[in-house]
């Protein structure tokens, strides 16, 4: 995401070494929003994304609130849909092309989205999902 490709730490889970304090695992810069504004569907994307850094990088979520992200899908090194894993989440909308503010207001499913657990980004399409960060409390508390 965000052209960051996941490293997965040696020794502890991300969760369990937020839990307990343990800085070095990870770090908490994860960008909000891609590094550059550009056409990701284009036929000639900038050479930066066709290697993407290494990283282990997070956003700390406040427990409960609601997020919406949206998965664009590009023009680098893509062949098919690329699937997008978690425990749950609602699918409000999925196109080809670039998700605009006018596409927004033109449609997304903000009234009845179906739950998922998969969804697949299109080569050149997006994706726009929302979830409940309280998958934190789930997990610690198990």
């Amino acid at each position: 995401m965000n052209n960051i490709s996941f490293v997965t730490p040696p020794s502890l889970d991300i969760l369990q070494a937020y839990y307990y304090g343990v800085a070095s695992v990870f770090e908490r810069n994860f960008p909000r929003k891609p590094p550059n504004e550009f056409n990701y569907t284009a036929e000639n994307l900038p050479a930066n994304l066709l290697t993407p850094s290494f990283g282990t990088e997070v956003r700390i979520l406040e427990c409960n609130a609601s997020v919406e992200i949206i998965l664009q899908g590009t023009n680098v090194l893509a062949v098919n849909n690329h699937l997008i894993h978690a425990i749950a989440f609602t699918w409000l909308d999925g196109d080809l092309g670039i998700l605009t503010p006018v596409r927004i207001l033109q449609g997304i499913n903000l009234v009845d989205p179906p739950e998922e657990t998969t969804v697949g980004v299109s080569r050149n399409g997006w994706a726009a999902i929302r979830f409940r960060a309280d998958n934190f409390w789930r997990v610690i508390n198990n």
